[in-house]
């Protein structure tokens, strides 16, 4: 999975106000971690200051309130 795959996922469920579920994060490898913890941030702080538009890697999304973003890692 690359940083622009993620960009396009997060900004469709942005976009969609749809929820998403993202198993195992920690097999991903630390650099497109980092991303994704940026953009999943980038969608929290929006929401928060109740932005109806947001930006990934230049690409401008709508943003509906409803759009939730789950995460689970497994230790090891």
């Amino acid at each position: 999975m690359t940083k622009n795959n993620l960009a396009n996922i997060f900004g469709g469920l942005a976009s969609a106000g749809f929820w998403g579920c993202f198993d195992e994060f920690n097999r991903i490898n630390e650099e497109v971690l980092s991303v994704a913890a940026t953009q999943i941030s980038e969608v929290q702080e929006a929401l928060k200051k109740r932005k109806d538009v947001i930006n990934f890697d230049g690409m401008r999304c709508s943003l509906k309130e409803t759009v939730a973003l789950f995460i689970t890692m497994n230790p090891t």
